[in-house]
């Protein structure tokens, strides 16, 4: 007998044998796009009358798993439909099925409207493939602008690639992220388009209203107002740096921080609360970090600068617990992208009742600082000080087409701009 790579052996009269371990088979069904429905072995005695031996037998039933090209483009467009839920709201008058939605915009409101790519969501970065996650931060990413804006999510439209040979578990899969954000943040799915294309992506077109004279705006700061942080702050870099490094915790604690990056909240119901209780009139949502929030703020509204209080900034103890490991200062993680906050300028006598509605919310509220007049007028710096020293904040921002950006550096990238790049020029 001659020997053929590995695994196989041709006998004398020319027939191939291909031999497997039971795991190395099941691997091949299943980079084949098969599913094991049923297993089971046995012995028989069959074969030539020569040979009596008793063999061990492994059997299979198969299932082939079903891609979008068995369905092709009318059938999954119906699949869809039948997945999303019919809108019941009263401000939509079309949704899915024509070629366009149609909105009627609650009375005294006006429509605002975002749209962003879906990112690759970091927690499949870290290794957790899981389609879910793209559906959920299909949803979120544009949320969380409406949230900015003190906006009431009205409805969402997703343009959906997705390559021919995607499984359709994983397909609904990704619908079901999508559903449950949908739900949770009361925004239905109104509309969008889907085609096949070399890679999966997903950009997502959230629509919502607000009263005009209400609206939250970055430009919209004042001398005398007292700058907050609402939700946790520096949880998701402390969770990102505790994979990426394996650095040990228990299990409670790992959880609280692999969770933060799972599944992070839009704060729709925040945002709404500033703009309800009438709080404030100046808000941004955080995706590129605190510190981008903090200068794009001062840069933006009329001659003014940010002064942050880094002595009044108590990190939660599992950011200081990975801070201290890795020797990386905790407000440098704090201030950092990731954590989905909103920052919103508050005047003083509004403090004590922004408090109260937040707890109402168990919503974390951070005051980090203030609003100053600055001396040249559109300069707008962010300031710091602490017990020690003061100076200016670097920016250190997720800031696309620089060597901070996530987009093109990825994860371990950034991880080096938080250990080696100073946050404080001091003065």
């Amino acid at each position: 007998s001659a020997q053929i790579g590995t695994g196989s052996i041709v006998r004398r009269e020319g027939r191939v044998f291909y031999y497997f371990t039971e795991n190395e088979l099941k691997s091949y069904f299943e980079n084949s796009g098969f599913k094991i429905i049923e297993q089971w072995g046995g012995e028989t005695c069959i074969g030539s009358k020569a040979d009596t031996r008793k063999k061990e037998w492994m059997h299979f039933l198969l299932k082939k798993e079903s891609e979008l090209s068995d369905l092709g483009e009318i059938r999954l467009l119906e699949r869809i439909r039948n997945i999303i839920p019919k809108a019941t709201k009263d401000h939509i008058v079309l949704e899915i099925g024509d070629d366009c939605v149609a909105i009627n915009p609650p009375h005294d409101e006006i429509l605002v409207l975002t749209t962003d790519p879906l990112p690759k969501p970091v927690i499949i970065l870290l290794g957790e493939e899981d389609p879910w996650y793209n559906g959920w931060f299909s949803m979120i990413i544009s949320l969380s602008d409406l949230a900015a804006m003190g906006a009431r999510p009205l409805g969402i439209l997703l343009a959906i690639e997705a390559k021919e040979n995607m499984k359709v578990k994983d397909f609904e899969r990704f619908y079901d992220g999508i559903l449950e954000a949908s739900n949770r943040f009361e925004c239905p799915v109104i509309g969008g388009n889907i085609k096949d294309a070399p890679q999966f992506n997903c950009v997502s077109t959230a629509i919502g209203s607000v009263h005009s004279n209400k609206m939250l705006r970055r430009n919209a700061a004042k001398p005398g107002d007292v700058v907050v942080v609402l939700g946790d702050m520096g949880l998701f870099w402390a969770g990102v740096i505790h994979r990426l490094e394996s650095i040990p915790l228990p299990e409670t604690e790992s959880c609280l921080l692999m969770e933060t990056i799972r599944k992070p909240f839009p704060k729709i119901k925040e945002g709404l609360a500033l703009v309800e209780h009438e709080l404030s009139c100046c808000a941004m949502d955080s995706s590129d970090g605190l510190i981008a929030c903090f200068y794009e703020i001062t840069r933006s509204s009329n001659a003014v600068d940010m002064h942050i209080d880094l002595s009044n900034i108590t990190p939660h103890p599992l950011v200081s617990k990975i801070a201290d490991i890795t020797n990386i200062d905790a407000k440098k993680i704090m201030l950092s992208w990731g954590g989905w906050q909103l920052v919103t300028t508050v005047s003083p006598e509004n403090i004590a009742k922004l408090k109260t509605v937040m707890q109402t919310l168990e919503c974390p509220v951070h005051i980090v600082g203030d609003i100053r007049t600055t001396s040249l007028s559109g300069e707008g710096k962010v300031m710091y000080s602490d017990t020690i020293q003061s100076g200016e904040l670097n920016y250190v921002a997720s800031e696309r087409f620089t060597k901070y950006s996530y987009f093109s550096y990825g994860l371990t990238g950034y991880l080096n701009t938080l250990k080696n790049e100073p946050f404080l020029k001091i003065i």
